[in-house]
């Protein structure tokens, strides 16, 4: 590959060109650069790099990036086709630099960018002028970006679940279970996937659609390999990848008749979706104990779409209650309740929802990130979740692997605890500082699980902690079957502690409010709201 820069008064050009004898009467993929910044970041993906070059040579390699931008040293967004319409110029106050991709013929090192960056339009295959084109205007105070293909085929039947949505018979009954494609893999804190038989991409894409169990499924163009997660299989991240990779997946959505108008960027970022009782049946996993599976009461999903990521995070009915004489509510799917310790400043009191994640050597940082993804916090640090020895959703190493933390006797686990950083400073010895003993939870506004009487919480310290030491300012807990659960300080950066996974935490469903009510999503399709549990 061959770096060019040209520097003139007016502009500056970035050329890349792949090899160093260019037949430049066929036209190629050309990065011309601006001082300027995207109008926003939404849509785009943030990679780390060590110079301007390196952010231009990321989009370069990633075919489907038409943009890149770097508005401060070692940042770099990446701008997939379809995910941003406007930049801002320097004059307007556009910070930075951006590099557009061009498809031109022009010799790379010389390129005229005034007429290539207005009125002119690019497709993201070369020479297909049909699909995935995108156009470049100059504007006063900057540039815009519009999108466009030709329609489809009108012989297309749902569309053939392309990213181009909504589809003219999209809200046909037919077509309301429905296949976002992407280009993904499974992400962390999965189980492994259940194979299918398919060989190929089309085939296995088809086989999960009609599998009612089926909620993500994954190609391997390499190995010709098509497996699946079920929303019981502790799915919650399928990994972003770039179209040659050869890795592809798709999640299922049961559309309604708003949803089947919404266009694909829509639908994976912060959609609601209801199963029906012939489609993606998510058996209830209550209790490590037992299963409880009630037809009555449908499984409701979400998707969230993030840089490296999407989430998918599955719930039910809020008011369902466990088969227990106990005054609690549920908690979202694949969580479980710790009946041990009830938050007693909420009345009723509430128990805390909870799940340990297998992810060895994860950072606290990294796990923290993951919990909140998920939305959920780091789950503070109760003594009566990790001393339960005879809790299987620790100990357990299967079925479930990515929900316990193997089946050895000692485990060491990220918790929601961290230095108070307003107890961090030279005067500590406040009524405020004594009273928490220089820590919060992760999430300060988590409900405490002690009366508000308690102003001394007693944590479980392990022998000499906590050290105060000031890059230490992460917990973990040791768990030892045969013992106790102790609390140790670290660096939240650490990787070299044999740490196990983490406790993700929650309030019951009911009480986060940023999730909908079941009856809600249910009457979003018209579903007849049956009696409560019996």
């Amino acid at each position: 590959m061959r770096l060019c820069f040209l520097k003139c008064i007016l502009f500056s050009v970035l050329c890349l060109a792949e090899g160093l004898d260019i037949d430049d009467s066929e036209p190629t993929y050309k990065f011309g650069v601006r001082d300027g910044e995207p109008a926003s970041l939404d849509g785009s993906k943030s990679v780390s790099v060590g110079s301007w070059e390196e952010c231009v040579e990321e989009c370069e390699n990633d075919f489907e990036c038409i943009l890149a931008s770097q508005k401060s040293p070692g940042q770099c967004n990446l701008f997939p086709w379809n995910t941003i319409s406007d930049v801002k110029k320097k004059e307007s106050g556009g910070v930075g630099r951006v590099a557009f991709r061009l498809y031109t013929n022009e010799p790379a090192c010389d390129l005229n960018l005034p007429p290539l960056l207005h009125g002119k339009t690019y497709p993201l295959y070369p020479n297909n002028t049909n699909e995935y084109l995108w156009r470049i205007d100059t504007l006063d105070d900057g540039y815009h970006i519009t999108y466009s293909r030709i329609n489809q085929d009108e012989n297309l039947v749902c569309g053939n679940w392309t990213w181009e949505r909504p589809y003219a018979d999209g809200c046909n009954p037919e077509c309301r279970l429905s296949m976002i494609r992407l280009n993904a893999e499974p992400g962390e804190i999965a189980n492994a996937l259940r194979n299918m038989t398919s060989t190929t991409w089309e085939d296995c894409i088809q086989e999960c659609h009609q599998h009612y169990l089926c909620a993500v499924v994954y190609f391997d163009e390499a190995t010709a390999k098509c497996g699946y997660h079920e929303g019981a299989d502790v799915l919650h991240f399928v990994q972003k990848t770039s179209a040659d990779s050869g890795k592809r997946a798709a999640i299922k959505v049961n559309l309604n008749n708003e949803t089947c108008k919404y266009t694909t960027e829509q639908l994976l970022n912060g959609t609601y979706y209801m199963a029906d009782n012939t489609t993606l049946s998510t058996t209830v996993y209550w209790f490590m104990l037992n299963y409880h599976s009630h037809p009555n009461r449908l499984t409701f999903w979400s998707i969230h779409t993030y840089d490296e990521h999407y989430v998918v995070m599955f719930y039910n009915d809020e008011l369902y209650k466990p088969p227990r004489d106990l005054h609690v509510s549920a908690c979202p799917v694949n969580m479980r309740m710790d009946i041990g310790t009830t938050l007693k400043n909420l009345q009723p009191e509430q128990p805390f929802c909870y799940r340990p994640f297998s992810a060895p050597n994860i950072t606290a940082e990294r796990a923290k990130l993951l919990c909140n993804r998920m939305g959920l916090d780091l789950l503070p640090a109760l003594n009566s979740v990790y001393a339960n020895l005879n809790d299987g959703t620790v100990w357990s190493s299967a079925p479930m692997t990515a929900w316990s933390l193997g089946g050895t006797d000692h485990h060491r686990a990220w918790v929601g605890l961290e230095r108070d950083k307003d107890c961090m400073g030279a005067d500590t010895d406040t009524v405020y500082c004594r009273g928490n003993q220089q820590w919060q939870y992760s999430n300060p506004s988590m409900p405490s699980p002690f009366t508000d009487t308690e102003t001394n919480v007693v944590f479980n310290w392990g022998s000499g902690q906590p050290d105060m030491s000031p890059e230490k300012t992460c917990v973990y807990t040791h768990i030892d079957r045969s013992a106790d659960c102790f609390l140790y300080t670290a660096p939240c950066n650490s990787t070299d502690l044999n740490i196990n996974g983490f406790f993700c935490g929650s309030l019951p469903q009911r009480l986060l409010f940023d999730i909908p009510k079941y009856a809600a999503v249910a009457g979003s399709y018209g579903f007849v709201d049956h009696p409560p549990y019996s």
